[in-house]
């Protein structure tokens, strides 16, 4: 596919923290905090994964959250549920969605889901006039602008891991550091739950599969530094890292394959060589539930 100045350029000015909260600021100009979709994100989410918020080994659980973004709605939901502790990891330190009305709307739709959750919930204290939340130091750990491959609570301290797209963000040499720390901090018998997408997040719509055509030279110039740049690790070599981290039980749930064979095949034939011959089955797929159990 070859080099493309404008994201060799884009790529250049994303590796200076400043520039890179700059060039954020300017991408999401105009765009309004829409309380609808966010909460809308995190109820689906918990429907697909309903077995976990129903899971017995939540009660009184601490749980790590990777990657929790600008809110802790799920981790909300999971303490009232039954955990005890949360602890959220977040390399982003710019923002932190602090609205009352946000979390209380969360809290209402998600008793209309079944979930027992109050107003205000445990784990997040109200300001005076009742307008914004802080979390709760006696529930909530917050890592702020924190890497999660340096982020190292206690060993043998946590009872579940989970996130959600998180994990094809996590630079290719940061990832045997990820899992070889999330095991070593999980206790004996402990899980994981983390969404990985696997599709290329700059060409989504077109071709979820276009960042498969580049040398790994040529994609490390044009998107290395860049917010939505992927490690582009495909499930075989998720399940490895893991593994060689020590976790007993590696599998998928929730497997996402590209419908079209025929037209992935396409895609494929234009893929870089590292790529066109791995198994088909591992490469058309474009989500997944990584499960883990220590």
């Amino acid at each position: 596919m070859g080099v493309r100045p404008r994201d060799v350029l884009l790529n250049g000015a994303a590796r200076f923290s400043s520039l890179r909260s700059s060039l954020r600021k300017v991408r999401d100009r105009g765009k309004e905090w829409d309380d609808d979709r966010r909460i809308k994100r995190c109820l689906e989410y918990v429907e697909t994964r309903r077995e976990f918020f129903t899971d017995e080994r939540i009660q009184e659980a601490t749980i790590l959250e990777v990657g929790s973004g600008m809110h802790v709605g799920l981790a909300t939901l999971l303490l009232a549920c039954g955990a005890k502790k949360l602890i959220n990891i977040e390399i982003d330190a710019d923002y932190f969605h602090d609205e009352a009305g946000f979390y209380e709307k969360l809290c209402r739709r998600a008793q209309e889901d079944g979930i027992p959750v109050s107003w205000p919930p445990r784990g997040l204290r109200l300001s005076a006039d009742g307008s914004r939340v802080e979390p709760d130091p006696q529930y909530f750990e917050l890592h702020l602008g924190e890497n999660a491959a340096r982020v190292r609570p206690p060993a043998g301290s946590i009872d579940i891991t989970f996130s959600v797209a998180v994990f094809e963000h996590v630079r290719t040499a940061d990832m045997s550091t990820v899992a070889r720390s999330l095991f070593e901090m999980t206790k004996p018998g402990g899980v994981g739950y983390h969404r990985v997408d696997l599709a290329d997040h700059y060409f989504r719509k077109s071709n979820p599969f276009r960042f498969l055509e580049n040398s790994p030279m040529e994609y490390s110039l044009m998107y290395s530094n860049r917010g939505s740049s992927s490690n582009r690790l495909r499930m075989d070599d998720i399940e490895r890292i893991f593994r060689d981290a020590g976790w007993e039980d590696v599998t998928y749930s929730d497997v996402v394959k590209f419908p079209d064979v025929e037209q992935f095949e396409t895609f494929r034939r234009r893929f870089h060589p590292d790529f066109r011959d791995r198994d088909p089955e591992m490469l058309r797929a474009t989500s997944v539930m990584l499960c883990l159990r220590r």
